[in-house]
């Protein structure tokens, strides 16, 4: 009986759980429909911090009904919000507003003041000053009273307008200087303006335009780099927000007040975006991009490297480097990287970024991987092969406050080498050793560079000695031919008539280094040839001439260079890695075809 109560309680209980349970469920008065709504919620936008400062995003130029746009400013508030924005501007026209309106040109900013601050949005006052070509469009942020500017161009000149808007604490942007006729060139009546400090900004990149000769205006009359949106209808309808945002400019201010971001627009501490293009200064591009990745597992062994890097931002990086290299590195994913440390100082393009209207930003891969507390490598952006004389050479150092000291006689820098402190001239050709210092950490990696000059290079006035090259022999597992020293073994050295690795007692994992004085038959220019399966380097007169290292499959470089008559100095480096292996040295003798080097024109020196 007892267990007969104590079922029929369970049942009970169970039947009204399940009563209530389907009363919810089955409710045929009200029920949720899910994952259905767009949620009022916020993005948040990855962008990496630079030290000493706070990174914020910003759109300065949309537009609502109250002019030529499609919406409210309450929604210009809660879309910018969504997308992950810090900072708007609601930039009406300052023509008359829509006649069916009870409004003035402040009431969009008033309309908008309450929801930006509820979602804790800094809202700036704006208006844009719309005048005819060749005038233009202007935004003016951060003023007191748009009314005044709404004045027809009899009651207010252009020029004054600016003026008065500069002269009462405005930053004024000269919009869309591409549009309308495509032409980004700048009339006398801005270049004037700019020259006088009236104009502070211009935009780069406006809604789907982008405008190169503006990234040139503004290095030139030092203006701050603007990219907004010139949104009219809804952010939805002209950006398709799952798989972008829109155009905006990121600022690096000290603090997330108004404050603080009219002094760094003032200051030009901006970059412009756009659909994964950044635009601006090298000086905040350069550590924007170094601190958007974290290094982790960097394993330096000797001339080789490897590590994860881990993309924390929410920018694709596009590299591109000599001989056809293309790095991606995908916005918050993690790559491996695994290369001789040689190929970490080679200077590659950021792709994805724009200094001028030609120009990327660059910088080498070894710029990651310097330790915390060690200045970053210096490096040089352009390419010291075949340069004319007396052009400039500029060195880069990354680390604020560096200082960078060289040689050009081979010898490794230190504090009291040259002082880098305007671009290098040399004379000559030359090594070029950089280093950088700063109080406090440890110095930089010493980064090495050929500089080889488009002059005649005298010949060496030396006893020509023996025919034939001195060869020294090493066995090991070579991925470069910097690394016979430190990872083969040598196992022989002698003379050889001419460059061979026929004589190799083994067939894979060696190297071989030859060196002596080529004998030149007529001054002229000269190209050498090296087809190699795997890695090779020829150094004539003690500059770099061809680099063809690495593990690879038969391969010829070339390069050129203008010799005298007579003897030159040089090296050649050769190792194979596994399989096929071949060598082959080849020039070039002006007025004649290509050819293997004899036997005849090597000499020992000795």
């Amino acid at each position: 009986m007892k267990l007969f109560l104590n079922t029929l309680m369970c049942g009970l209980v169970i039947l009204i759980i399940a009563q209530n349970t389907f009363a919810q469920v089955k409710d045929l008065h009200f029920q949720w429909i899910e994952n259905y709504e767009v949620p009022d919620a916020r993005r948040t936008l990855k962008m990496p911090q630079i030290e000493g400062y706070k990174t914020l995003t910003a759109d300065f130029h949309m537009h609502t009904y109250f002019s030529d746009g499609e919406v409210t400013p309450k929604t210009r508030v809660i879309e910018a919000w969504r997308e992950g924005l810090d900072i708007i501007a609601i930039s009406d026209h300052s023509t008359p507003v829509p006649k069916h309106l009870d409004a003035d040109h402040n009431t969009s900013y008033e309309m908008a003041k309450s929801t930006a601050k509820k979602r804790n949005m800094i809202l700036i006052p704006a208006t844009e000053y719309t005048q005819r070509e060749p005038f233009g469009h202007y935004n003016f942020l951060f003023i007191k009273d748009a009314n005044p500017y709404a004045a027809t161009e009899a009651e207010l000149h252009p020029g004054k307008a600016i003026e008065n808007a500069a002269g009462e604490g405005a930053f004024v942007i000269l919009n869309h200087p591409g549009w309308p006729d495509r032409n980004s060139d700048l009339d006398p009546f801005h270049t004037d303006l700019m020259k006088r400090g009236k104009i502070h900004a211009i935009e780069v990149l406006n809604s789907f335009e982008f405008y190169p000769m503006a990234i040139d205006h503004a290095n030139q009359h030092k203006l701050t780099m603007i990219s907004a949106s010139d949104i009219h209808s809804a952010i939805g309808e002209a950006y398709d927000l799952t798989r972008n945002i829109r155009n905006h400019t990121i600022i690096f201010a000290k603090d997330q007040s108004e404050t603080a971001i009219k002094e760094a627009l003032m200051e030009g501490r901006t970059l412009a975006y756009a659909k994964n293009t950044l635009v601006g200064d090298p000086k905040w591009l350069l550590p924007f991009f170094v601190n958007s990745f974290e290094v982790s597992q960097l394993k330096i062994d000797g001339t080789r490297f490897s590590c994860e890097l881990t993309n924390h931002s929410d920018i694709n990086w596009v590299l591109y480097g000599p001989e056809f290299r293309r790095l991606v590195i995908p916005a918050n994913r993690t790559i491996i990287l695994n290369d001789n440390l040689t190929n970490a100082d080679l200077v590659f393009e950021v792709m994805n970024t724009w200094i001028n209207s030609t120009e990327h930003l660059s910088l080498p891969l070894s710029i990651l991987l310097d330790e915390k507390d060690q200045v970053a490598a210096p490096f040089v952006p352009q390419e010291l092969l075949r340069i004319d004389l007396h052009t400039p050479i500029k060195i880069v150092s990354p680390t604020p406050g560096s200082q960078v000291f060289y040689t050009l006689d081979g010898s490794e820098p230190t504090m009291h080498s040259i002082k880098y402190e305007e671009p290098i001239v040399p004379a000559t050709s030359s090594v070029l050793k950089i280093r950088s210092f700063k109080d406090g950490m440890a110095p930089s990696r010493i980064i090495s560079k050929n500089i080889l000059l488009n002059i005649l290079h005298p010949s060496k006035k030396i006893k020509p000695g023996k025919k034939g090259v001195r060869y020294t022999f090493y066995e090991g597992q070579f991925l470069s031919v910097h690394e016979f020293e430190s990872h083969g073994k040598k196992l022989g050295e002698g003379i050889f008539a001419q460059p061979t690795i026929l004589e190799s007692p083994v067939k894979d994992h060696f190297g071989y280094t030859f060196s002596g004085y080529l004998q030149v038959p007529v001054s002229g220019e000269y190209i050498f040839s090296l087809a190699t399966d795997d890695g090779s380097a020829l150094t004539i007169d003690g500059v770099t001439l061809i680099d063809n290292d690495g593990s690879h499959s038969l391969k010829k470089v070339s390069g050129r260079m203008q010799l005298e008559k007579g003897f030159h100095s040089f090296e050649l480096r050769y190792f194979d890695d596994y399989a096929e292996e071949d060598m082959k040295l080849l020039w070039t003798i002006p007025g004649k075809t290509e050819a293997i080097i004899s036997a005849d024109h090597f000499f020992t020196g000795e």
